[in-house]
């Protein structure tokens, strides 16, 4: 069936359908979301308080040469 034969009626049903089912579900995706942003957030915080070796520029030249 081509879709210029179906009546405007019918996507402005569909558009009424889908958009009821995304409302619906709209909440779910959201805590989805959040809940993966706040893992980010979580290691990149634990990843910024690891500990880590700083050296003089002198040391990182001096270690190059040789």
């Amino acid at each position: 069936m081509l879709l210029s034969k179906l009546p405007s009626e019918h996507f402005t049903s569909l558009r009424a359908k889908c958009f009821s089912f995304e409302q619906a579900i709209l909440p779910d995706k959201e805590i989805y979301f959040l809940k993966l942003f706040n893992n980010w957030l979580e290691s990149a915080r634990e990843d910024l308080m690891d500990m880590f070796s700083v050296h003089t520029v002198e040391e990182i030249v001096v270690r190059n040469m040789f």
